[in-house]
């Protein structure tokens, strides 16, 4: 049997320093491998504990490329980063605890219900997923399969867009605290809300609504059921456009009989154990609309003397709006509209109707207390492009009634000339 010989094994391969000369915080170059080469940088020292004792070990940038020169250049534009200040010392802080210290930045600032509602989307859904990484660690592809992952589990786009916006918000202030380098939420994947089409009742329908909300009014008035006011939440709604927590949270001085308007000032928000008053939902919601004087003395019959409150219990407390909630649902199914009549449609209604009868959108937004009017236009698209036909129309007739004009003139030159 032939002697097999051993393979020679090779030689390690060594790194091989390009000779250069260089001033100190330069940086350096090397070649680790046949065509890899790698650029490194001192950026400062840090304290680590090595075997119980403490020890200051360097710290170092490196940047690896297929070449010299390719190094040099990404050495090179960082050093120029570096000299612009446009750069983020290394950090390993997650982002949970960078979640954490932008809510308690905002912790005076927020209302009680958005606090809680951002407290449940970071402890449930965003914390769970990302909140071990590192802040500066996190990418574009990270945050894109999240929102995807959200959205596979059954969460509405309207709310996977609500945690975009929450870590849009945390990152800006990373940039603006030089933890991070740049935001990744402005580019990544968009997200498509489809609204569902505010629904408006018809006029038949405000009608039968209104009549038999009357009548049970004159039913139960005197007897203290929370039944026999549902008239009157019915008109306010209608007349004003308000929220359900607007019309529930309305006092007296609320009215004003001289100038015929209610002025919005509390807004009634549901908490865990029951409901409590606070301050409108924008600052444009706080606001002061006119109303027909028919609507406030029609609002003068529940003013027993016994609550500050315009809509209240039998012991002078403000409504609740699950109060509201049931005694509408009992209302719908007397007039007999569909069952899935909303309170809130009534919201609706008012805005499609003024918007159908050609009042400026301006003032609808105003009425309604939006942030600003595209909010509005984006939310009655329907209403709008009804409005955009009745504008096509006027105008058609405003053109073609001037050609038809002329051309009577034209004609009626034609007879003169003809009877002379």
């Amino acid at each position: 049997m032939a002697n097999v010989e051993p393979m020679e094994l090779q030689e390690e391969k060594t790194t091989k320093k390009i000779n250069r000369t260089r001033k100190k915080g330069d940086g350096g170059v090397q070649e680790i491998a046949p065509g890899k080469f790698r650029a490194f940088l001192d950026i400062g020292t840090e304290t680590v504990v090595i075997d119980g004792k403490v020890k200051t070990k360097r710290k170092r940038k490196t940047f690896t490329g297929k070449s010299q020169t390719e190094v040099i250049k990404m050495l090179n534009k960082y050093k120029a980063e570096q000299l612009k200040g446009n750069l983020v010392a290394d950090s390993k802080t997650t982002f949970a605890e960078y979640i954490q210290r932008w809510m308690d930045m905002r912790e005076d600032n927020i209302k009680a219900t958005t606090k809680r509602g951002y407290k449940y989307m970071t402890e449930y859904h965003i914390i769970p997923s990302l909140g071990s990484m590192r802040i500066q660690k996190i990418t574009v592809a990270n945050l894109n399969d999240y929102f995807k992952k959200k959205l596979k589990e059954g969460l509405s786009a309207c709310s996977v867009v609500k945690h975009r916006a929450l870590i849009h918000s945390v990152f800006e202030l990373a940039v603006t605290e030089n933890a991070v380098q740049s935001n990744p939420v402005p580019r990544c994947m968009e997200i498509l809300v489809r609204h569902p089409e505010a629904q408006a009742l018809t006029e038949e329908q405000i009608k039968a609504l209104m009549s038999t909300a009357r009548e049970v009014y004159e039913k139960h008035k005197g007897h203290g059921n929370k039944m026999y006011q549902i008239f009157h939440l019915v008109l306010t709604a209608l007349a004003t456009g308000f929220r359900r927590g607007e019309i529930a949270g309305l006092t007296w001085d609320c009215l004003n009989e001289t100038e015929n308007t209610i002025t919005v000032k509390q807004n009634l928000i549901e908490v865990k154990g029951g409901a409590r008053l606070d301050t409108p939902k924008t600052v444009k919601s706080q606001r002061t609309i006119a109303v027909d004087p028919s609507v406030i003395q029609y609002l003068k019959e529940l003013d027993d003397g016994k609550s500050d409150f315009i809509f209240h219990t039998k012991t002078g407390n403000h409504l609740t709006l699950s109060n509201v909630h049931r005694a509408f649902k009992l209302l719908v199914k007397q007039a007999g509209l569909p069952k899935e009549t909303r309170f809130h449609d009534l919201r609706h209604t008012h805005a499609t109707l003024l918007i159908n009868k050609g009042i400026d959108y301006k003032a609808v937004s105003e009425r309604l207390g939006h942030s600003n009017v595209s909010v509005t236009l984006n939310r009655y698209t329907h209403a709008v492009s009804g409005t955009d036909r009745k504008a096509a129309n006027l105008m058609s007739s405003v053109i073609f009634e001037s050609e038809n004009t002329s051309e009577q003139r034209s004609e009626e030159a034609r007879n003169e000339g003809e009877n002379v």
